[in-house]
């Protein structure tokens, strides 16, 4: 879905893509720099302890985080800045976020597409059991979002997607939250 988005035309020069850290292995294809930097448990922490990270958290067995620079830089060059991270990160940038507004959108994916994804990765029986029993957990915070996507078809899903972020996170089918 991210490298969809920035494929558009419509975005370009008008989005930064964030690369996060993290302490899992890399996947094959998976290029350093570009995906992600992969780190050791070990580094990643004492990067925390300084302070590097915007957000950062621990999903399954493994660390993953945003580098506040990035955040920094966005802002600088009047860009949005692309997360793709887990649910509680995101509800702390949006929270932590002071120079600038942070829109958050939880992108729904089901059960089926989640079990595809983990059989095109080759996922170990026990790893897709406590990714799906992530998957169920998270549900329960797409009412904190600004927008939920739901994505069912690729291309729509990117157009919906796209159209908020060209809008500033205004008008485009504002989510009400129920309070």
């Amino acid at each position: 879905m991210v490298k969809e988005l920035l494929r558009r035309n419509s975005l370009r020069g008008k989005v930064l893509r964030s690369i996060s850290y993290t302490t899992r292995d890399r996947r094959p294809r998976e290029i350093e720099g570009k995906d992600y930097y992969f780190v050791g448990k070990k580094k990643f922490l004492s990067l925390a302890a300084k302070n590097f990270f915007l957000e950062y958290k621990k999903v399954v067995d493994d660390f993953y985080g945003t580098p506040r620079a990035l955040g920094r830089m966005a802002h600088r060059q009047g860009k949005a800045l692309l997360l793709c991270i887990d649910v509680k990160g995101a509800l702390e940038v949006a929270k932590n976020t002071v120079d600038c507004r942070a829109v958050t959108i939880f992108v729904k994916a089901s059960r089926k597409q989640l079990l595809e994804r983990f059989r095109r990765r080759k996922e170990l029986p026990e790893v897709v059991r406590k990714r799906m029993d992530l998957a169920r957990r998270e549900m329960g915070y797409a009412g904190h979002y600004d927008y939920v996507v739901t994505n069912d078809k690729l291309k729509a899903a990117v157009v919906k997607i796209e159209k908020i972020i060209l809008n500033g996170g205004k008008l485009y089918e504002r989510k009400v939250r129920a309070h």
